[in-house]
Parts: structure tokens; sequence; C-alpha cells
């Protein structure tokens, strides 16, 4: 495995987008490849936490909570940033996910 910068990942994913590779299914591919990997290697059957940004990297692991809820795998998403309500959400919450906005929630008041 090698490791890059975000630089690097940036110029990469760019030059695979110009050659017919789109974001959108680079992040299909990281999800489906996160699934695939955790139904393999990791003992799934009590459920599965995500923790879920803003960016793309949060998309990715939605596509993966959804894949593993879609399989009948307890799971929930954990909003970390400020995310708006978009398709990759929709489709998870549809597929019976849980989604927890942990900024909406005030744990120092305890």
């Amino acid at each position: 495995m090698k490791i890059v910068s975000v630089a690097e990942m940036q110029k990469v994913e760019k030059h695979a987008d110009v050659n017919g590779l789109s974001y959108e299914q680079m992040m299909h591919n990281a999800g489906g490849g996160i699934t695939n990997w955790l139904l393999s290697h990791a003992d799934v059957h009590h459920g599965v936490v995500g923790l879920v940004g803003s960016g793309n990297n949060g998309g990715d692991t939605l596509i993966a909570l959804t894949g593993l809820s879609q399989r009948g795998i307890r799971t929930v998403a954990c909003l970390v940033k400020q995310r708006s309500k978009d398709a990759l959400l929709e489709v998870y919450e549809s597929s019976g996910g849980i989604v927890v906005d942990l900024l909406e929630i005030n744990l120092w008041n305890h």
C-alpha cells in the first residue's frame, strides 16, 4: 500500500476523472470496497458505526454503511460535520440506516 498526500490524491483523482472515471464512480468504488472489506475481515453482526463528515470521504462512508444495511446489518451514521440532506443520506436512511447528528447533541451538559 502506498500512502499519498492530499495533493497527490487530488492529482490521481483528477487524472482518473479526465480519463473517464467520474468522481461519483470513484466514491461508489471506495464505499463498495469498504463494505466488502468489512464483510470479509470484521465481525459486523453486532452492527457498525460510521463517522460521516461533510465531504467525499463522508460519501464513501455512507455508501459503505448503505451496503451493510442492505445486507441486514444494523448501522448508525454519526454526522460529525454539517451535512445537508443529499441523495446518499436519503438512500442510506431508506435502506434502514440510522442517522445521529452529533452536532445537535450537546455532550458537555452531563
